[in-house]
């Protein structure tokens, strides 16, 4: 599946980051396959703190392979443990949007306080998709962090 382009969208608010935290955060996986990074740094209304990570596969599902998505999810699990939670981390509130769009399926949820459940986001993103049916044309994926379980819950909304 070399020919799937996905692109990686940062924004951070540069009232909480500075330009040397941008420098820490960009994935080393960019460079060895069809990554596009696009990075953002503007005063936002939410907090100083806040960002939005939204990760973007130009392939429709029915045509994105399991291997492919294993790969894409331990490339972005070992960026957010090695580059963005250590980053966040230093943070007194970071609070995020995080977005995942394959094809014409949006998955979304809300990074709160705790960036522990980024790790575990990205390393089941797999499974999240595998629970879409790769049929539908369009939908929400809504994903949400259980604190007491210590899993992400879905719930899948056709539009």
């Amino acid at each position: 599946m070399e020919n799937i382009e996905h692109n990686i969208y940062l924004e951070l608010n540069c009232m909480g980051y500075n330009g040397s935290e941008i420098n820490e955060i960009l994935p080393d996986f960019m460079s060895e396959r069809k990554t596009v990074i696009g990075l953002t740094w503007e005063p936002l209304a939410e907090g100083p703190e806040w960002f939005t990570l939204i990760v973007t596969i130009s392939a429709p599902l029915s045509v994105i392979g399991i291997g492919f998505l294993t790969e894409l999810g331990k490339d972005l699990y070992h960026w957010s443990k090695s580059k963005l939670l250590p980053v966040f981390k230093k943070k007194n509130c970071p609070v995020g949007d995080i977005g995942f769009r394959v094809g014409n399926i949006n998955i979304s949820g809300l990074i709160e306080d705790d960036m522990e459940p980024l790790l575990k986001l990205f390393s089941s993103l797999p499974d999240l998709i595998s629970k879409i049916d790769s049929n539908l044309s369009e939908g929400e994926l809504e994903i949400e962090y259980n604190v007491e379980k210590k899993i992400w819950i879905t719930k899948y909304q056709s539009k």
